[in-house]
């Protein structure tokens, strides 16, 4: 059962451009440099990452979020998809840390996607 499923939608900061998502208030998005604005909705959700649709946020942790998706040729599986926050993507000390995450999972696949059911 997701946490979120019950909250209210909370504003987040993110890119106008690219939509990734910042914990902190960015003027400028450091891949693009596109204005960080505050949005009414996360832009993850609905869109399609690779292979995967993103349904809903699960849950948000130091360094990113995890979400509950699909896979676009098996909507009846379930995977649970991580991302990196803006601001931690953007440090390549945390970038190189996402490989380590997703193999420490038991059920890793391809583009930190993980099996749910």
């Amino acid at each position: 059962m997701s946490r979120i499923a019950t909250e209210q939608p909370r504003p987040v900061w993110c890119c106008s451009t690219c939509g990734a998502i910042y914990h902190k208030d960015y003027p400028r998005c450091p891949t693009d440099g596109a204005e960080v604005v505050m949005a009414d909705r996360d832009p993850l959700l609905g869109t399609v990452i690779g292979h995967y649709t993103i349904i809903e946020l699960v849950g948000e942790g130091g360094m990113g979020r995890v979400y509950l998706a699909h896979h676009i040729s098996l909507p009846n599986k379930r995977y649970a998809f991580k991302v990196l926050l803006g601001d931690h993507a953007a440090s390549a000390r945390a970038s190189s840390t996402t490989p380590t995450s997703s193999r420490s999972s038991t059920s890793a696949r391809p583009g930190t996607a993980c099996s749910t059911s």
